[in-house]
């Protein structure tokens, strides 16, 4: 009898040695959770910082935005085609002969949207010369992470592909630098802080 018993004591107390390592379980993501909030928050900042001081995006979207009740930038010949034709029979009270659906090539060869298609490209070109100025200009200040993942891709496509170009091994580093980071800043600037688009009621 005496074995039997010391088997149930030490049965008795293996529940409550698994429900303390049970409890350090749950304790643990807990802490766990605390790391990746403070990358995430420093890696933010960071960009932040890029985005509104060095790259000065806010005040780049504000100036489009100032100008947008009078920025033509559109440079499809029939969307612009079709404008001018809407314009011009709004302002004649009169409907004309012309075409509403031309094609691209009937679209250019009227002189008056050939004239607005260059103007609207020599806006557009513009536009995104500052852009890209500002982008390679502030190359060397963009976040060190981004900067040290361009570096390791880059070193990777070297050694994958030593025959390729030094342009074509850096077409790839360039899309993931300006479509992974630049362009969605540009594209949504409220989503990352830049700019507050709240809508003035006064």
């Amino acid at each position: 009898m005496g074995k039997k018993e010391e088997i149930t004591k030490k049965k008795e107390n293996f529940p409550k040695k698994k429900k303390k390592i049970s409890e350090k379980k749950k304790k643990f993501p807990k802490k766990r959770e605390k790391f990746p909030k403070k990358k995430k928050n420093f890696g933010k900042k960071n960009e932040n910082i890029y985005l509104t001081k060095i790259f000065s995006l806010g005040e780049r979207v504000k100036q489009i935005i100032d100008r947008s009740a009078h920025l033509h930038i559109e440079w499809n010949p029939r969307d612009i085609y079709r404008q001018w034709v809407q314009k011009l029979e709004t302002s004649t009270g009169i409907q004309t002969e012309l075409k509403h659906d031309a094609t691209i090539d009937e679209a250019l060869k009227v002189r008056e949207v050939r004239e607005i298609l260059t103007e609207n490209i020599s806006t557009l070109c513009t536009l995104v010369e500052g852009f890209l100025n500002a982008i390679t200009g502030s190359a060397s200040s963009l976040p060190y992470g981004l900067r040290y993942i361009a570096r390791i891709l880059y070193e990777a496509l070297q050694e994958k592909f030593p025959e390729e170009k030094e342009e074509a091994l850096l077409l790839p580093v360039g899309n993931l630098i300006y479509y992974r980071f630049l362009n969605p800043a540009i594209c949504a600037p409220e989503a990352f802080d830049v700019i507050d688009l709240e809508i003035n009621k006064g």
